[in-house]
Protein backbone atom coordinates (compact mmCIF):
# COMPACT_ATOMS: atom_id res chain seq x y z
CA UNK A 1 0.00 0.00 0.00
CA UNK A 2 1.04 3.59 -0.56
CA UNK A 3 -0.06 5.99 2.16
CA UNK A 4 -0.84 9.60 1.47
CA UNK A 5 -1.90 12.40 3.79
CA UNK A 6 -5.61 11.80 3.16
CA UNK A 7 -5.35 8.17 4.31
CA UNK A 8 -3.48 9.10 7.50
CA UNK A 9 -5.91 11.92 8.34
CA UNK A 10 -8.85 9.53 7.92
CA UNK A 11 -7.17 6.93 10.15
CA UNK A 12 -6.44 9.53 12.84
CA UNK A 13 -10.02 10.82 12.79
CA UNK A 14 -11.27 7.24 13.23
CA UNK A 15 -8.84 6.75 16.14
CA UNK A 16 -10.08 9.93 17.83
CA UNK A 17 -13.66 8.68 17.67
CA UNK A 18 -12.78 5.19 18.89
CA UNK A 19 -10.52 6.39 21.69
CA UNK A 20 -12.94 8.98 23.04
CA UNK A 21 -10.20 11.30 24.26
CA UNK A 22 -8.16 8.56 25.98
CA UNK A 23 -4.54 7.79 25.15
CA UNK A 24 -3.99 4.21 24.07
CA UNK A 25 -1.25 1.73 23.27
CA UNK A 26 -0.87 1.45 19.49
CA UNK A 27 0.37 -1.38 17.29
CA UNK A 28 0.97 -0.18 13.72
CA UNK A 29 1.21 -3.03 11.23
CA UNK A 30 3.24 -1.57 8.39
CA UNK A 31 4.15 -4.91 6.78
CA UNK A 32 2.16 -4.04 3.66
CA UNK A 33 3.18 -0.39 3.39
CA UNK A 34 5.57 0.22 0.52
CA UNK A 35 5.61 3.99 0.47
CA UNK A 36 4.44 6.90 2.59
CA UNK A 37 4.30 10.46 1.33
CA UNK A 38 6.40 13.12 3.01
CA UNK A 39 3.24 14.95 4.13
CA UNK A 40 1.75 11.75 5.59
CA UNK A 41 5.01 10.98 7.38
CA UNK A 42 5.17 14.46 8.92
CA UNK A 43 1.54 14.35 10.05
CA UNK A 44 2.00 10.85 11.51
CA UNK A 45 4.86 12.19 13.62
CA UNK A 46 3.02 15.35 14.67
CA UNK A 47 2.16 16.29 18.25
CA UNK A 48 -1.55 16.00 17.40
CA UNK A 49 -1.15 12.34 16.44
CA UNK A 50 1.49 11.48 19.05
CA UNK A 51 -0.69 12.73 21.88
CA UNK A 52 -3.24 10.00 21.05
CA UNK A 53 -0.78 7.29 22.11
CA UNK A 54 0.81 6.05 25.32
CA UNK A 55 3.35 4.12 23.22
CA UNK A 56 3.55 2.90 19.64
CA UNK A 57 5.02 -0.33 18.30
CA UNK A 58 5.71 -0.55 14.56
CA UNK A 59 5.43 -4.06 13.17
CA UNK A 60 7.72 -4.35 10.14
CA UNK A 61 8.13 -8.07 9.67
CA UNK A 62 11.29 -9.02 7.78
CA UNK A 63 10.75 -6.89 4.67
CA UNK A 64 13.63 -4.50 4.00
CA UNK A 65 11.39 -1.73 2.59
CA UNK A 66 9.16 -1.88 5.69
CA UNK A 67 12.13 -1.76 8.04
CA UNK A 68 13.53 1.23 6.14
CA UNK A 69 10.20 3.08 6.40
CA UNK A 70 9.97 2.32 10.12
CA UNK A 71 13.59 3.27 10.84
CA UNK A 72 13.22 6.51 8.90
CA UNK A 73 10.05 7.38 10.83
CA UNK A 74 11.68 6.74 14.23
CA UNK A 75 15.08 8.28 13.56
CA UNK A 76 14.17 11.39 11.60
CA UNK A 77 11.08 12.64 13.41
CA UNK A 78 10.56 14.16 16.84
CA UNK A 79 8.07 11.65 18.24
CA UNK A 80 5.70 12.47 21.09
CA UNK A 81 5.41 8.96 22.53
CA UNK A 82 7.80 6.05 23.00
CA UNK A 83 8.08 4.27 19.63
CA UNK A 84 9.92 1.09 18.71
CA UNK A 85 10.02 -1.20 15.69
CA UNK A 86 9.58 -4.99 15.82
CA UNK A 87 9.70 -7.96 13.48
CA UNK A 88 7.64 -10.06 15.90
CA UNK A 89 4.06 -9.20 16.82
CA UNK A 90 4.46 -11.13 20.08
CA UNK A 91 7.48 -9.02 21.11
CA UNK A 92 5.73 -5.81 20.04
CA UNK A 93 2.70 -6.62 22.19
CA UNK A 94 4.89 -7.55 25.15
CA UNK A 95 6.71 -4.20 24.86
CA UNK A 96 3.43 -2.29 24.62
CA UNK A 97 2.02 -4.08 27.68
CA UNK A 98 5.02 -2.85 29.68
CA UNK A 99 3.40 0.62 29.48
CA UNK A 100 0.05 -0.45 30.99
CA UNK A 101 -0.72 0.17 34.61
Amino acid sequence: ADLDLKAIVEAVEARKKLQGGKKMLVLVDNRKIWQISEEANKYSASKEVGELSIAMALLSGSSLPNRLIGNFFIKFNKLYCPTKMFKSEKKALKWLKSFSN
